[in-house]
C-alpha cells in the first residue's frame, strides 16, 4: 500500500452522507395552513431550533418570501396577501 491508500473516494464519502441521513432522519416538523389571505404569516411552532422554511400558495406552487424564523416563531412576509402553507422542517 502505497502513502495515499488511505485517501477515501467521493464515493465513499457520499455513501457514508447518506447513511448518516438514513440512521438520523429529520423526524420533526410543522406544517402551517393559512387559510385567510394575508401578507404575513405569524407562525408559532414548537420545534426548539430555528427551522427551515418552504413556502407553498394554494396551487402548490413555491413561493419566495422574507422569513425570520426563531427557535419559538416564524415570520413569512409577501408582496401581496394570499393562502397557502408553510412546511417547517
Amino acid at each position: 500500500a502505497g502513502p495515499f491508500s488511505s485517501i477515501v473516494s467521493p464515493t465513499d464519502i457520499a455513501n457514508a452522507v447518506e447513511d448518516y441521513i438514513d440512521a438520523n432522519p429529520i423526524t420533526t416538523g410543522y406544517v402551517h395552513v393559512q387559510s385567510v389571505a394575508m401578507a404575513t404569516w405569524t407562525i408559532n411552532h414548537s420545534l426548539g431550533r430555528r427551522p427551515n422554511v418552504a413556502l407553498y400558495d394554494d396551487t402548490n406552487t413555491e413561493v419566495e418570501a422574507d422569513v425570520v424564523s426563531t427557535t419559538t416563531t416564524v415570520v413569512i412576509t409577501l408582496p401581496s396577501p394570499m393562502t397557502g402553507q408553510a412546511i417547517l422542517t
